[in-house]
């Protein structure tokens, strides 16, 4: 028998119909390769039902190595302008909310897993439609399982341990952190309620102004998360200094800037 590599659609019929995990991993792996950096297989991925496929893995599967994959599918899938289709239909299967969800459950035992579905979460934060959905659904798991811990303000376990010497260091610890600086940068210049609802949570301002303390003392300014971090700063201090002022008395002419958006 001659051997060949299997179509995409079969790729996509075992996702959709196999429980075997192993063929599971094999195929998610297969596709995230497929589906790198070639929008016409994601355009194909698209017709072929394969968004589905793939959030129900998020929401079924056990297996942190199906996990991961299916979650760097979905990250290709999401990658830039021209898949603002798979954007959407990403969301109407319920992607937003599983991938918050992955991120709560692999928060202490999988910086890689985190890695990657906090990168599928960037990629849907950049369609204009999807910030608030983003913002409702995501935000609160990426700020304390993302943005605050890998921010080095309170380190996960994971990143203590490895602190330690008790296991390797993650080399991605950075990937992380811009990823969720860059989700909250996204959605930050959304609306005021959006502002103000991050400006509230838990020791996110307090995580940033540490990042970007670190990355001073290091002397390590010229990175993706530092540009999301001041960029996010700025948005959650748009038009604070007009309210103060319009609160203490008659109003004062300010021409405050406009919030970043990525």
């Amino acid at each position: 028998m001659q051997w060949r590599d299997p179509t995409l659609k079969e790729v996509i019929d075992y996702l959709q119909q196999t429980r075997d995990e192993s063929l599971l991993v094999d195929a998610s792996g297969y596709l995230q390769h497929l589906t790198y950096n070639n929008d016409l297989i994601k355009e194909e991925c698209r017709q072929y039902n394969a968004i589905p496929a793939l959030v129900n893995l998020l929401n079924t599967s056990s297996s942190p190595e199906v996990l991961r994959n299916a979650c760097g599918c979905l990250k290709n899938l999401a990658f830039g302008r021209a898949n603002d289709p798979n954007k959407r239909l990403i969301h109407e299967a319920g992607g937003v909310r599983a991938l918050a969800k992955v991120l709560q459950r692999a928060a202490e035992r999988s910086p890689a897993l985190v890695e990657e579905a906090s990168g599928a979460l960037w990629n849907l934060s950049s369609a204009d439609e999807l910030k608030e959905v983003v913002l409702k659904q995501a935000a609160e798991a990426v700020v304390s399982c993302v943005v605050v811990p890998w921010s080095g303000l309170r380190p996960p376990q994971v990143a203590l341990a490895a602190a330690q010497g008790q296991q390797p260091p993650h080399p991605s610890a950075s990937n992380i952190y811009r990823n969720g600086s860059g989700i909250l940068r996204n959605v930050s210049g959304t609306s005021a309620n959006a502002r103000k609802t991050l400006r509230a949570a838990p020791n996110l301002v307090d995580a940033l102004v540490y990042a970007l303390a670190s990355a001073l003392q290091r002397n390590q300014l010229d990175t993706r998360g530092v540009e999301n971090t001041v960029c996010l700063l700025r948005n959650l201090s748009y038009r604070q200094v007009t309210t103060e002022i319009e609160n203490a008395g008659p109003s004062v002419p300010l021409s405050p800037g406009r919030p970043s958006h990525a």
